[in-house]
């Protein structure tokens, strides 16, 4: 694996921290398993799972019963007189929900697809779900239990659900975009109780460039770059961090500039971008910094909202 990427030093360390995980996993799994027993584990299991529906459902039968629509576009990696279009029709019956895509673009020659396979349950197009009933009930237990009470339908052939051969290296920002469909629709059912959209997808940042006292090339992901998440019922929303990027921490300046050679020019909140309101949107951070070695790439990967606005 190492062999087939530029800069196996930095890759071969994701490896091995993912390695670390399963085999952490693996050790505490068979603790539990030779404390209690493999059919004890295995009911805890199917407990697990069985409490999680539960809960999904009662936040699902808290609801008003409806059906509910909204659309939402991503532009940044298709021509901006083309933009990609994600359609929802959210209908809510009881304690159950149908999610229907159909009226989203087809596939794109671009490499925005999502491969869904048409799952009626792929866990792709139900992370906003997820968000949802965790925004409703903080307490849920987080497992694909909360998946049974929703059926996906996703047209094959379109954006969700491509055929093969399709382009799909892009797939987190149609992803993001996906989630603040997700967000818009529910937020018409429930309309008091969920937060206003965050500001968009989250940017990283890379920068090859070379280190002239070494002369080797460096690439680093320099830190990323968020608006702020949505204004909610009861308060402000998060300064630099909003809801697709609320897992990403930021690297101190100091050790980027001593492993890349960058300068630090401006990093921190963006004064009043989180917009007026009695509960306003999370303030944006800003960021600039400068590049001293020649021929140094910059990218901003997931870059959106250019277009159109939250």
């Amino acid at each position: 694996m190492t062999t087939n990427v530029r800069k196996p030093d930095l890759n071969i360390g994701d490896i091995k921290a993912l390695l670390g995980a399963l085999n952490t996993g693996e050790r505490k799994a068979h603790a539990m398993i030779a404390k209690f027993g493999k059919a004890t584990f295995l009911d805890g299991v199917e407990e697990l799972l069985d409490r999680a529906e539960a809960q999904a459902r009662a936040v699902l039968a808290a609801m008003p019963d409806g059906t509910w629509e909204f659309a939402d576009y991503a532009a940044e990696d298709s021509e901006k007189a083309n933009p990609c279009r994600l359609k929802l029709r959210l209908t809510i019956r009881g304690d159950e929900a149908i999610l229907d895509f159909t009226g989203s673009d087809p596939q794109m020659a671009s490499s925005l697809n999502v491969p869904s396979g048409g799952d009626p349950r792929h866990t792709v197009l139900l992370v906003g779900v997820y968000y949802v009933l965790y925004a409703l009930n903080p307490q849920i237990l987080l497992n694909t239990g909360l998946t049974r009470p929703f059926t996906c339908i996703a047209p094959e052939g379109t954006v969700l659900n491509p055929v093969a051969p399709a382009a799909v290296g892009m797939r987190s920002l149609t992803c993001a975009r996906l989630r603040s469909v997700i967000f818009g629709a529910f937020s018409q059912a429930v309309p008091d109780r969920l937060p206003a959209a965050p500001a968009g997808n989250n940017c990283i940042v890379n920068v090859m460039t070379t280190d002239e006292r070494t002369r080797c090339t460096i690439i680093a992901a320099v830190n990323p770059v968020v608006g702020g998440g949505g204004g909610m019922p009861h308060r402000d929303g998060t300064n630099g961090s909003d809801a697709d990027a609320a897992y990403l921490k930021n690297t101190r300046i100091e050790i980027t500039e001593t492993e890349t050679p960058v300068e630090f020019v401006k990093y921190g909140l963006a004064r009043d971008s989180g917009g007026p309101g009695r509960c306003r949107g999370g303030l944006a951070t800003d960021m600039a910094f400068r590049v001293f070695a020649p021929d140094t790439r910059i990218t901003a990967r997931n870059r959106d909202r250019s277009f159109f606005r939250p």
